[in-house]
């Protein structure tokens, strides 16, 4: 008798079905911040911050508490509104702006929702500390608007290049007709003077210059000299290092290092750099800077480093 098993063919749709069953969707955490801060707020109104009957029907405060629940309500809503509408992509410099007023208001809806729970502990004697998950939401919330705000600067850059050349199209297409000739019907066309030549939005990917002026290419400069090509390293990384020595030199004095860690990585950094190109002489004024800073503190630990 023949045992085996039977085969069973499973296609590749059916793993992958399978494998995205168990992934969990990714959302933004600023729009689920929002979306549960404006839960926690219904839930605390519909709760009556938790008082006793007595506090909520008496004269002193019912007036009071139903104002606070018709604020609250409208600032949570507000809030899942403003982080709903700045998630949109900014096609243009109105868009972005516009995107960037609705996170600011955003961010002043969270601390509103914060300062009325607050005022209401103190009109109110009753445990503010039983909200302490939303007004640490809050907070969460409110910093992750602050790092939207610092990775959506690259749109600023970007339309502060593409403003000149909209704004230069703009005025030249209100002097064109439809025929692209010049519009009579527009006063300013009494004497038109030819289109000028608007500013490209984004510079040009590659650019072809004379060998002998050089180009920077990835950390390096390359020219020809003598009909030879000679590659050096930037001027950025002789900068880089001089203030680098600068901070080791602080981190020494308040005993954070060692003497022999610095020439160590200062070793490894000049036979890395003589590596990238034709620098000697940078190099040596580099070590005349490095012992310039450093001579008197290794005659006092009584150590000689040869850095040649």
């Amino acid at each position: 008798m023949c045992t085996g098993f039977i085969p069973v063919h499973i296609t590749m749709q059916e793993i992958l079905k399978q494998k995205n069953k168990n992934k969990k969707p990714k959302t933004f955490g600023a729009v689920n911040n929002a979306y549960e801060i404006y839960h926690l707020v219904q839930v605390a109104i519909t709760e009556d911050f938790m008082l006793s009957q007595d506090v909520i029907k008496s004269e002193k405060y019912s007036e009071y508490i139903r104002r606070t629940k018709s604020q609250l309500n409208t600032l949570a809503y507000n809030l899942v509104v403003n982080i709903i509408m700045a998630n949109v992509y900014p096609n243009n410099r109105t868009d972005y702006e516009d995107r960037v007023h609705r996170q600011n208001q955003a961010k002043g809806l969270c601390n509103a929702i914060i300062t009325i729970f607050q005022l209401l502990s103190r009109e109110i004697n009753f445990n503010v500390n039983r909200y302490s998950y939303l007004m640490k939401l809050c907070d969460t919330e409110y910093s992750d608007i602050k790092g939207w705000q610092r990775v959506d600067k690259r749109f600023d850059k970007l339309y502060n290049k593409e403003g000149l050349s909209l704004q230069a199209s703009a005025t030249n297409f209100a002097n064109l007709n439809n025929n692209g000739n010049a519009n009579n019907n527009n006063a300013s066309n009494t004497n038109i003077a030819p289109a000028p030549i608007t500013r490209l939005a984004t510079p040009l990917s590659s650019t072809i210059t004379k060998s002998t002026r050089g180009f920077v290419f990835m950390p390096q400069k390359y020219f020809t000299f003598d009909n030879k090509l000679i590659v050096t390293p930037v001027h950025k990384k002789f900068t880089r290092e001089r203030r680098k020595l600068k901070a080791y030199k602080r981190c020494l004095e308040r005993g954070e290092v060692l003497v022999s860690d610095i020439t160590l990585w200062y070793k490894s950094w000049k036979c890395a750099i003589l590596k990238c190109g034709y620098c000697r002489k940078s190099v040596f004024t580099i070590d005349k800077y490095f012992h310039a800073i450093y001579d008197n503190v290794i005659q006092i630990n009584n150590k000689c480093f040869n850095l040649r």
